[in-house]
């Protein structure tokens, strides 16, 4: 079996004090050929971070004048929402409210409910009519209308009749 002499991994390597205090700045393995090659590669890895910190900097301050302008956007939204409270009682919250108020925004509130059952009812019944169809596939209706192009208009009439008869309880 023979040794190549130019492979040197596993050697010992002798403790002894470095005197160039140039050699002292560098930390070298057993692996590597030489202290300039470790340098070299040093100088590259350190190159790296410098422009990682611009990147970082420059984006930290973009979002800084963002954060200023959202936090100048929320005071000018609190004065409109403040001065919103002075001029319409009913943006006020409900514990500041008067009894009058009290009670005219109950009876509005009451009277949204009953549109808001109105409508569920009517949209239910039409949803429950067999001839309902909630997406129109090109060429089927349900107004009776053929599905060739050249009835296109009279179906388009027809649907907006029936889109205002939906309507027409509000």
């Amino acid at each position: 079996m023979v040794k190549n002499s130019s492979i040197r991994g596993g050697r010992k390597i002798e403790m002894k004090k470095i005197v160039k205090k140039s050699n002292l700045q560098v930390t070298f393995s057993k692996r590597h050929p030489s202290v300039h090659n470790i340098n070299a590669h040093r100088n590259v890895i350190e190159a790296c971070p410098d422009v990682n910190i611009r990147e970082l900097n420059a984006h930290l301050a973009q979002l800084v004048e963002m954060l200023e302008v959202e936090k100048w956007n929320g005071e000018a939204l609190d004065e409109v929402r403040e001065a919103g409270r002075r001029q319409w009682w009913w943006q006020a919250p409900v514990d500041e409210l008067r009894l009058s108020e009290l009670r005219q925004l109950k009876n509005a509130l009451r009277e949204l409910k009953r549109n808001v059952g109105r409508r569920a009812d009517l949209l239910q019944a039409v949803v429950e009519s067999s001839n309902y169809r909630p997406f129109l596939v090109p060429g089927i209706s349900d107004f009776g209308c053929e599905g060739n192009e050249m009835n296109a208009a009279p179906c388009i009439t027809q649907m907006y009749k029936f889109d205002q008869d939906l309507y027409a309880g509000f």
